[in-house]
């Protein structure tokens, strides 16, 4: 599929407000992408080159980015910073400049969803010497070939702001009228998987058939139930008749997951936070005597003078 196209829907889903409206944008792009494809133009689409619970960042901040623009218009550091005063969006910056670009290009190669998601993917990978200039080459070569427009979602991309309005509602809403699914049954296998693009593949692949097939798999968060709010006690025993209650544990609300000798940490937004409780994991291992299994909890501090939980913050 060309990118050209995926751009032209995110452009639309920007303009637009409607609920209705974005839903059929959506539902009509998936709709004509090729399935193999599938993957790849959702994680676009909602401005991702990796699921949330893979935590992996395509690592660029602002400043390489402009140096990538620089590089691909012809313009220079300094002119390119001056209109990003003016405009406060280096997307609309990108758009600007390659529209009226110093830089002739003999030859400009059209760009394919596949070869912006591959570049971008390998670019999240450079690592060690030299890393900073490598992967400004190679933002600044997918510039070079692209449209103003392309290049306006490419940076947005890349810096992680897109702003489109894609909640999880209209995901489910659009993949549901595009592979004529229930949407029961398209929340039901992202509540399994956390992952609206492989939800998306499998409704393209199969149908209903192959949702109702998506099962829950270690190594892969399942989104959590979460609370809601009431304003007072009384409600809340007027909503639910008989009720039981306990203290409000003042941490952060995790899944641990096992795996023979492997664990996995994710968070409430489905994030792998495992790098970041070494003590955790370890007592996991100790701890959870089955091969294989998931544990929904909250991770708390305790006073270990007291035995009482700390305040989290």
């Amino acid at each position: 599929m060309e990118y050209s196209k995926l751009v032209e829907v995110q452009e639309k889903l920007e303009k637009t407000s409607s609920y209705l409206d974005k839903v059929e944008l959506i539902s009509r792009l998936l709709a004509e992408t090729p399935k193999e494809e599938i993957r790849k133009v959702v994680l676009l689409l909602l401005g991702e080159i990796f699921p949330p619970y893979e935590s992996k960042e395509i690592g660029i901040g602002p400043q390489l980015i402009k140096e990538a623009i620089a590089r691909a218009t012809g313009y220079s550091r300094r002119e390119v910073d001056e209109l990003m005063l003016s405009k406060g969006d280096l997307g609309e910056v990108a758009e600007e400049l390659v529209k009226k670009k110093r830089q002739v290009t003999l030859f400009r190669e059209s760009l394919s969803v596949e070869k912006v998601y591959s570049v971008l993917r390998k670019v999240s990978e450079i690592s060690g010497e030299g890393s900073q200039e490598k992967k400004i080459l190679w933002i600044s070569e997918l510039l070079t070939n692209s449209s103003p427009l392309e290049a306006k979602y490419i940076v947005r991309t890349v810096l992680g702001e897109l702003r489109l309005g894609i909640a999880e509602g209209r995901l489910r809403d659009s993949i549901s009228k595009a592979f004529h699914v229930s949407p029961e049954l398209v929340e039901r296998a992202y509540m399994f998987t956390g992952d609206y693009s492989l939800v998306a593949e499998r409704a393209a692949l199969g149908g209903e058939a192959e949702l109702k097939n998506i099962r829950i798999e270690v190594g892969r968060p399942v989104s959590p139930m979460l609370a809601q709010r009431a304003d007072s006690i009384d409600e809340v025993i007027r909503r639910l008749g008989k009720a039981a209650f306990e203290i409000k544990l003042d941490g952060i609300r995790i899944q641990i997951h096992k795996k023979k000798d492997r664990i996995w940490i994710f968070t409430r937004k489905l994030e792998n936070y495992t790098s970041m409780f070494p003590d955790l994991v370890k007592d996991s291992l100790d701890s959870i005597k089955p091969d294989k299994a998931i544990i929904d909890g909250e991770l708390v501090a305790i006073n270990p003078e007291t035995g009482k939980p700390m305040p989290f913050q």
